[in-house]
């Protein structure tokens, strides 16, 4: 079968969770990534709790990266002045079903400012995205709302530091 035939019918969903779980394995033992990475969004439409069980949960790697960013901020700063729960959230968005990723991390001080960073993806064909916000607690409008593609996520993290000690008075931990 030709790989562009193949390809359509993928997209179509014109196969079983058993045969797209086999034809996945042969694509990636003959290299053909592009054929594995429609079946895996082909599993995520159509057999999503299978695609669970074989790809894991939607959003892991997301969160391993964003925990990645959380962690080396938290061995910078002492966050413990936090308003808002430490840690890698999942997004309103996601909860109410609006994106298929939505999780973030953020700091509010006691001037009632909140940075955040959060790493969203509206559907499961759609790219990741990277969002660096400042806001007033209480309000929706946001004073600063960047927003990044995923590569730039380490860009979103040294705004966040800078944030964090320009805005919020925090200075970073000395490095013995």
């Amino acid at each position: 079968m030709d790989k562009s035939v193949l390809l359509e019918k993928i997209n179509a969903g014109c196969f079983s969770e058993k045969e797209l779980l086999n034809l996945k394995a042969n694509a990636e033992k003959g290299g053909h990534q592009d054929i594995a990475d429609a079946i895996y969004i082909q599993m995520r439409k159509s057999f999503p709790r299978a695609a669970t069980k074989q790809f894991g949960a939607k959003g892991d790697d997301v969160k391993e990266m964003l925990e990645k960013i959380y962690s080396e901020i938290r061995s910078s700063f002492d966050l413990t002045k936090n308003f808002h729960k430490n840690g890698v959230k999942v997004g309103g968005d996601r909860i109410s079903g609006k994106t298929y990723i939505s999780l973030y991390m953020s700091y509010k001080g006691d001037n009632g400012l909140i940075i955040a960073i959060a790493i969203t993806q509206q559907d499961v064909d759609s790219e990741l995205e990277v969002e660096f916000n400042c806001r007033k607690s209480g309000s929706d409008t946001k004073d600063i709302d960047i927003k990044f593609p995923i590569q730039d996520l380490q860009i979103a993290a040294d705004l966040f530091k800078t944030h964090l000690s320009n805005t919020f008075g925090l200075e970073a931990k000395n490095k013995a």
